[in-house]
Order: C-alpha cells, then structure tokens, then sequence
C-alpha cells in the first residue's frame, strides 16, 4: 500500500483521494495543515498525522521511510510555493504536484533541471492528459483520412467556470492548454481576447469573458474561452472539420463525459476503450514509483506555464506573443553572447578613456613626466589590448562551434 504526504491546498487532490480510500489502493500518511484542507481526510484515513510546518518534512522528526509519494497543492503565497516546492524535491522522493504550482516560467524549469539532475522525479496532476480520446482526436488532425468529419479546421474549447476572477480562469486555461498540445501539437503563438481591462491585466472583466486564439504550426484554428452564463455547467472540446463536428464533453470526476459525432442531423457516439479515473492516476503514480516514464511530463507541464505567461502579457500588451518552440542552437547562444559582451565593451571604453585621462592629468599636475621612451597619450592605445583579446575569443569561440566537415564535404548540406 503506497503512502502518501499531503502540503498545500488539496482541493484538487481529493476526490482523487477520497476514491483511494474507497478502494483501499493506498493511504494518506503524513498532511500539513493549510487553510485549504478538508476535514474530510481525517475520517477517510484514520492513521493520518498532522504536522504544523511542511519544514517538518525536513526535520529528522519525520522519516523518509515514513511516506512514498508527496502531493504538492496550491501554496497561499506564490513565494512560499516556490521555494517550497525546490526544497521538497531536494529531498529525492517522488513528486505529484497540483497545477500550475507555480506561476514563473524560470522556477518550473528549475525544477526540471533539478529532475534531469537525479534529484528527484515529478508528475504534474493532469489525469486528462491519459483519456484514451486524447490520442484519437491527435490521430485525425495528423491523418484527414482517419477523421469522419473531413480535415479538421478547428478545435475549440469552452469551458464552464462558476469562480471567474483571475486564479481561476489563468488556472484553467493552463490546465487546459496540456489537453490542447496533446492533441493539436506544440503552439507557436498567444492571442488574448478580452473587454478593456481597466488599469490593469487583473481587471475582473479582462478574465471573466476571456477568449484566446492560439497558433500551431498547422493551419488549424485554436480557441479557448469562457462557456457564457454564469449557470453554464459544461465543459467541452469541438473539433470542426469540413463535413462536421465531434464534441467531447469534457469528464470530470464524477462524469465520464461524452464524444459524439455530428454530422448534418444525424449524431452517433465515437467509439474509444473505456477509461477510468482513478486507475488512471493510480497507474501513473505507479510509474512514477518505479522509474518509468509518465504522461504528462514535467516538460509538460512548464511549457504550458511559459505559455500561460505568454498569455498574460498578450493581455497586457494587447497583441499576440510569439513563443519559441526549439531549442536555442549553439551557435545562436554564441551570437548572443559575443553580441552582449561586446555591447559592454562599448559602454566601457567612454568610462576607460575618462578614467586614464583623469589619472594621467593628475600625474602630470604632480610633476610625473613617465619614462622618456613612452609618447605623451600612449595610455590611448591600451584600449587595443582588450580589443585584441575579444576578437580573438570570437574566432577561437567560433572554430571550436564549427561543425567538422566530411572528407568529401558530404558532411555539411
């Protein structure tokens, strides 16, 4: 029987939890109380210990024999949420971690680094990511030929949200987008779409109608927005092709959701292998566990908050954001590199030349004549010196990037 610990928040953990009790797949061990804990557990886990501080976890009172898994919730302080979050994977134990939570592009790459180290071993909580639907709607828009509804032209996605101030929706729609690049591939560009927004992107109505139109290197139509009406219930996701429709009403945990295919006024189910929630889950902390590979990845799961920051800047700015989808190649770190250095090089030499002619002003007003052989203004040429070194770095920097070419130049195309 796994043993979990519990930090943060666990609203998002707990049917989740509440199904792990009923089936008896695993127990609740270790929780540290937060504002946002449900007494709940307490009943459902009998043996479950409560701590006052997740530093505790750090403490030698609280053993790492004494739980398997660590399930990190929302944090009341996103500061406090992020340094938590580095030390608790310092410890080495695997991670399941609500999302997002963490709202910055550079700490969820953090933590990926310090997983890539052998440090620990992260699972962001997205069960929908594992619905056997996922890899068939992904199938139709990579094979026309397999789609019943013809090419598809756009996906879309509403969803319902009774809280609609900026937590919430920002939330969601990161939630949402880890759901959006499994089946539609990774996104080139952000486009937020909202009422004005007052003095600033935390405007109530900037967040409560939003709509977002995002790119991928398909010609394909991406929307995401707000279901309108505050009684709306449903959450879907629409594909349209050019002959129809397939709406997936989004499960949540107590509704498996639905797939229909609508095609002028007939509508019939999409067939696709049962799924069940917690099983789900359960398999994914299991390959956590033994080392094997998870859906999503933690890779996931900061690239959909790099994306979500692109979308609070569109919002801001009022224009689609552009976002990077490979790697930086070596010879374009170099570029920027040699570009910033030598940028500073040039904001230093007005400050070296004031330097030395102050001092060579002051030597001379002392009476300091310097040896014979050195001509007056001679420390001007001094500038060559660094000069020289910065462009030879630049070429020795460049023929060490230089791919090796092949006997018969077959190498290099």
């Amino acid at each position: 029987m796994i043993r979990l610990a519990l930090v943060g928040d666990d609203a998002e953990f707990r049917p989740w939890l509440r199904q792990i009790a009923e089936r008896r797949w695993g127990e609740v061990a270790l929780r540290v109380a937060s504002r946002g804990m449900d007494s709940e557990l307490a009943a459902l886990f009998p043996n479950l210990r409560e701590l006052a501080d997740w530093e505790e976890l750090l403490s030698p009172t609280v053993a790492l024999t004494d739980w398997d898994v660590l399930l990190c919730g929302f944090a009341e302080n996103d500061a406090l949420q992020e340094e938590r979050l580095k030390k608790l994977a310092a410890l080495g134990k695997p991670l399941v971690i609500a999302h997002p939570a963490v709202g910055s592009m550079l700490t969820a790459y953090e933590l990926e680094l310090q997983q890539r180290e052998g440090q620990t071993r992260l699972w962001p909580f997205l069960p929908l990511r594992n619905h056997p639907l996922v890899n068939v709607l992904a199938g139709m828009l990579a094979d026309a030929a397999a789609s019943p509804i013809g090419p598809v032209e756009q996906l879309t996605v509403t969803r319902a949200l009774m809280q609609r101030d900026r937590a919430a929706v920002v939330g969601q729609f990161s939630r949402d987008l880890d759901l959006i690049r499994a089946i539609a591939g990774e996104i080139k560009s952000v486009l937020a779409m909202g009422p004005a927004r007052g003095e600033g992107v935390n405007a109530a109505a900037a967040f409560a109608n939003l709509g977002v139109q995002l790119e991928n290197a398909a010609p394909l139509v991406i929307r995401w927005g707000i279901a309108p009406g505050a009684a709306a219930q449903e959450s879907a996701l629409i594909l349209t092709g050019s002959v129809g429709q397939i709406v997936w009403r989004l499960p949540t945990w107590n509704d498996p959701g639905e797939c229909v295919v609508r095609i002028g006024q007939q509508e019939n189910s999409l067939a696709h292998p049962a799924w069940d929630q917690m099983e789900a889950c359960c398999d994914q902390l299991a390959h956590l566990l033994n080392q094997a590979p998870t859906q999503p990845t933690w890779n996931d799961a900061a690239r959909a908050i790099e994306l979500t920051e692109a979308l609070e800047k569109s919002l801001s700015r009022g224009r689609r954001i552009e976002v990077r989808t490979e790697e930086a190649a070596d010879v374009d770190n170099f570029k920027s590199v040699m570009a910033s250095v030598g940028c500073l090089f040039l904001l230093l030499i007005p400050l070296f030349l004031l330097g030395v002619a102050l001092v060579s002003k002051l030597l001379k007003a002392a009476g300091w004549q310097g040896p014979a052989w050195l001509p007056d203004h001679a420390w001007a040429y001094l500038l060559l010196i660094p000069a020289a070194v910065y462009l030879i770095a630049q070429l020795v920097i460049k023929l060490a990037l230089m791919p090796p070419s092949g006997k018969d130049g077959e190498d290099q195309k």
